[in-house]
Order: structure tokens, then C-alpha cells, then sequence
């Protein structure tokens, strides 16, 4: 009997042990079985700061109770600074790159076949803030995508060795080692007109070959690489050039409002109106205008939910932390129920 007691009790202590091992040690193959013990990786309110007295539930839902209590809480002193993180941070932080992917979160293995059985590639440009850029790389991060990091010339010594730092712990995240050198260029090959749009795009496989093969957008791309912000004219330009698929005349009459195309969401200020009114594509931004674009508030997040695209444009943690604290659990549980069998 004392002999099946300790059995008992060595059983019970090896699970335990097992459970912290597997808690500390995430698993990175595909395993259904294992679609239970994801809970590791949900936001919880140990995960946040000062943010996480909000009730980001009542706050997507648009109880006006709870948006009042977020609005009074980002324009105190103590919560800004508090929320705030310097650049030094992450030059700190990951100095112990698993330690700093364990705490933060990241997803460390596709979340399913179909997943990684179809990477994408995510371009970036970044200036400053390197708080907000750490938290967008969190979200859209999986470790079967490839990630291209430009940081602009100008920016701070601490903002480039920072985010360095950062995409030195990810094998697949790069920084782009040659950047916009201020020389004056070269007319285009192939006399093509230089035309501007959305560095947010959707296109089709046949695009994607255009790009890969075609000899004058070989060329324009090779004549782009030292350029300013080439993601605001190369998709557009490569659009416009015959015989692309999907191609279509530069002509505004081709060109669709953004409310319908699913790249991006953003709000114009010239578009904004109150409730009930005819004359407004959207309802008024609840956080502040940057360049008449809606850098968006907490009280903008369930007119957010209610649309259908893959981004939105803007958030700022100096504007709104809550907005972007919620709206991050939001998207980690989302993915993470789709695991549940």
C-alpha cells in the first residue's frame, strides 16, 4: 500500500513536471492533439499595463460606460508615461531572444497546414516609434512568413538599433541593409509613367508572376530599390502597365472608394460625419486626425469589427493604448479558437 502511495505521488509530480516543461518549451510541429494546451498564448490581463483596467469586451461591444472610462484614462499623465516604451527596452529585452518571444508571445508555429502551406510576405516601413512596430510585428507574425524591415534614413540611433535588436531574434524578419540615398534618379526603363496609390494591395497569382518575370518590372523594381517610399508607387505603377493581369488604364474612372476595397480601412476626415447623416461615408473618429487620417480611438473599434478588411490605418499608442491593447486580444483570441477541435 505505502509502495502504490508513492507511485501515486511520483505520477503526480512527473505530470506536473511535464506541464511546466511543455508550458516553457512550445511545441513547433503540427499536432491536433495538442490544439488544447494553447491557452499559453492568449492575452490575459498579466500580459498588459495600465491598459488592462479597461473592460475591452464592453468596449468592442460600444457601451458608452466603458468607452467614457478608457477616454478619461488616456489623457491622464501617469497612464501615458506609464504605457509607454522607451527604445532602450527592446535593446534590453532581447538580449535573451527565447525569453523575449516566450513572455511577448509570438507565435512560434503555424497555426495550421493551410497556413503554412501558403507564407505571405509582409513589407514594412518604419521611422520612429519602435513600440508601435514591435506590437504590429507581434500581431502579424508566424514563423513560415518572411519580413522585410526598412528603416528610414532619419530616424533616431536607438529607433535602428532597436528594431536590429528585435529582427535579429527572428530568422525570418530582415532589415533592408541599403537605404534612400537623397541622389537624384534616373528617368524609369522603359519610359513608364511613375503613377501613385495604396501600398496596401490585393492581386492575383497572375500579378504575382508579372513581378516575378517580366522584364520591365525586373526593371522598374531594380531602378525603385534606392527610391523614397517605393511601396506608394510601384504597386500602383506595375498596375497600370499593359498586358499585367488585372491591369487597367491610369484613369481615374477606373479607381474604386477604399470603404470597398478589403486592403485597408481608413478613415478620411473630409468623409467623417455624425450619426444619421447622408452626406457621411463613416462616423467621426474617436481618437485624433494625423494628415486628416484617423488615427483611431477605442470608441472606433466596433465600427472597425463591423468591416471586412485585412488592415486598418491608424493606431498609435500615443494616441490610444486601449484601442490597439484590445484590438490585439481580440486578434489572438480569434486565431486561437480556430485551433479548438
Amino acid at each position: 500500500m505505502r509502495l502504490l502511495k508513492l507511485l501515486l505521488k511520483l505520477t503526480v509530480v512527473l505530470g506536473s513536471l511535464w506541464m511546466l516543461y511543455l508550458m516553457s518549451h512550445p511545441k513547433t510541429d503540427l499536432d491536433p492533439t495538442y490544439s488544447l494546451r494553447y491557452s499559453w498564448l492568449e492575452y490575459t490581463d498579466a500580459d498588459g499595463g495600465p491598459e488592462k483596467v479597461c473592460n475591452c469586451t464592453a468596449i468592442m461591444q460600444g457601451v458608452r460606460e466603458a468607452l467614457k472610462q478608457a477616454k478619461l484614462l488616456t489623457i491622464t499623465k501617469d497612464f501615458r508615461k506609464n504605457v509607454r516604451i522607451p527604445d532602450e527596452h527592446y535593446i534590453n529585452a532581447t538580449r535573451d531572444c527565447r525569453k523575449f518571444k516566450l513572455t511577448r508571445k509570438y507565435l512560434t508555429f503555424p497555426l495550421s497546414q493551410e497556413e503554412e502551406d501558403f507564407p505571405l510576405a509582409y513589407s514594412m516601413v518604419v521611422h520612429h516609434k519602435v513600440q508601435n512596430f514591435e506590437r504590429l510585428l507581434r500581431a502579424i507574425y508566424a514563423p513560415q512568413n518572411i519580413y522585410c524591415i526598412h528603416v528610414d534614413e532619419q530616424s533616431q540611433a536607438s529607433v535602428f538599433s532597436a528594431i536590429s535588436a528585435i529582427t535579429s531574434c527572428f530568422p525570418n524578419v530582415y532589415m533592408v541593409s541599403q537605404r534612400a540615398t537623397g541622389k537624384a534618379k534616373k528617368p524609369p526603363p522603359f519610359n513608364l509613367p511613375i503613377l501613385s496609390g495604396n501600398a496596401y494591395i490585393v492581386v492575383s497569382r497572375g500579378y504575382v508572376r508579372s513581378v516575378l518575370e517580366d522584364n520591365r518590372i525586373l526593371a522598374l523594381m531594380e531602378w525603385a530599390k534606392d527610391t523614397f517610399s517605393p511601396d506608394e508607387f510601384l504597386w500602383a505603377t506595375i498596375q497600370r502597365i499593359p498586358g499585367v493581369p488585372g491591369s487597367t488604364w491610369p484613369n481615374r474612372k477606373h479607381d474604386m472608394t477604399d470603404i470597398n476595397a478589403i486592403a485597408r480601412l481608413v478613415k478620411w476626415q473630409w468623409h467623417e460625419g455624425s450619426q444619421g447623416s447622408l452626406e457621411a461615408v463613416y462616423p467621426e473618429c474617436h481618437g485624433k486626425h494625423v494628415r486628416s487620417i484617423c488615427v483611431y480611438g477605442a470608441g472606433d473599434l466596433q465600427w472597425l469589427l463591423e468591416h471586412h478588411h485585412l488592415f486598418a490605418n491608424k493606431f498609435d499608442t500615443d494616441t490610444d493604448p486601449i484601442a490597439l491593447y484590445c484590438l490585439e486580444k481580440y486578434l489572438r483570441q480569434k486565431a486561437l479558437a480556430e485551433l479548438q477541435p
